[in-house]
């Protein structure tokens, strides 16, 4: 392990369940934890997940339903981030931590032991809240609130606030009332095992998209899309475009990984593989993502955009639309962003002028290409870092001076 740039304390990696689990939040916590436990950044990882967890929820959502009301959000409850708190050994109470969970840690009876906390958030409980999947069905409007007092406080008590897309930042400052000065944003990394990434690369030397492919029948051009919650995620409006383009004769077809929806199967416009494990099946993974002409995530709403950088680090270009952090995600130059209410006519026109133009397509592909190694959790780390050791200019300072004024 190397030595820790920054003060030696005890550093500890939080979210909601268990840190060091490749299966908790998309792997995000697991991929930033190693990284950082690399570079002498993290010292600890947490498992915050009561053993009785389900149990307690199960007890919540019947006392809710007999007061008639929702019977969702018992992770968002006092109740539930105390036993949280509880789950931590008390040697690593007066130390800092980082946690990707809103709500944690309660910021009395962590200021109260000592400690020092940081939130590093890919959207506030606010944005997700007002996004229409969770409104509907997980909390009150009581319920919201408090939890979104209970999240306030965290932020105002934070070291810093750490956001992965700018739009979250935002939010942060204008919602939550945080001092900017303390608001940043760290673009996370592509959730693959980095070793087994680079012996892919190496093994797979120049990509066949350097060589100004020309798409055909026999080697259609593969746009790619993965993940599960696929309505939210646009897979529809991305058929809808591959549709108009097949009858345009360009050939396509949409590559769908995780999601295996009853109405596209059959569709000769779509290719369904199903779930592919990371943990199990990385290097067929890794192949699929390699033969992609274009990741595709054409959401309606997404705090983030993990998928979008997986292809980046294969040097796969990316496409996206302009909704929550899909931007920060792609580059410019790196592959291209459409409007969020986009439709299929206009996707496919999108994709038809970057993919079958041989010189705009090498542009992008370029582009990807350059940006492979900015999208590791070892990049990440090396930013969060620097702001530790007080090397980055708050991007929002001018925010809070202009308050002032």
């Amino acid at each position: 392990m190397k030595s820790s740039p920054v003060e030696a304390i005890p550093r500890s990696l939080a979210c909601l369940g268990d840190s060091a689990d490749i299966r908790a939040w998309s792997g995000i916590p697991y991929y930033l934890f190693h990284a950082g436990r690399d570079a002498g950044f993290f010292t600890n990882s947490l498992d915050l997940m009561d053993p009785r967890y389900r149990q307690r929820r199960m007890a919540w959502a019947l006392g809710n339903l007999a007061r008639f009301r929702r019977a969702g959000g018992y992770q968002y409850s006092p109740e539930s981030v105390r036993r949280m708190w509880e789950r931590v050994p008390e040697a690593l109470r007066h130390g800092e931590f980082i946690s990707h969970f809103q709500l944690f840690p309660p910021p009395a009876e962590a200021l109260a032991a000592g400690a020092q906390f940081s939130s590093y958030i890919d959207t506030t409980l606010r944005q997700l809240f007002e996004s229409q999947e969770a409104s509907d069905r997980l909390l009150n409007a009581r319920q919201r609130a408090r939890a979104i007092e209970q999240e306030t406080a965290v932020y105002q008590s934070c070291r810093f606030v750490l956001a992965m897309a700018r739009r979250t930042a935002e939010a942060v400052i204008r919602d939550y009332k945080v001092d900017a000065r303390k608001v940043f944003v760290v673009r996370p990394g592509a959730n693959l095992d980095e070793t087994a990434a680079k012996e892919f690369l190496r093994r797979r030397g120049p990509s066949w998209r350097a060589a100004k492919p020309e798409f055909t029948s026999d080697h259609p051009a593969r746009l790619g899309f993965i993940g599960r919650d696929w309505e939210r995620k646009g897979l529809p409006r991305l058929v809808a475009a591959a549709e108009i383009l097949r009858k345009r004769g360009r050939p396509v077809v949409v590559t769908v990984v995780g999601a295996d929806p009853p109405k596209f199967r059959g569709n000769g416009a779509v290719e369904l593989l199903g779930l592919i494990s990371k943990s199990t099946e990385l290097d067929r993974f890794l192949q699929v993502i390699e033969s992609f002409a274009l990741g595709c995530l054409p959401s309606h709403f997404e705090p983030l955009g993990i998928s979008t950088l997986e292809c980046l680090r294969l040097g796969v270009p990316a496409m996206g639309t302009d909704v929550g952090g899909i931007p920060d995600c792609i580059p410019e130059g790196a592959g291209f962003v459409l409007p969020a209410n986009v439709d299929g006519p206009q996707i496919a026109d999108a994709i038809e002028r970057h993919l079958f133009d041989a010189d705009a397509y090498a542009r992008i592909c370029q582009g990807a290409v350059q940006q492979a190694e900015h999208v590791t959790w070892h990049r990440t780390v090396e930013n969060l870092i620097a702001i530790w050791e007080g090397r980055v200019t708050p991007p929002f300072a001018k925010l809070t001076s202009q308050r002032q004024d």
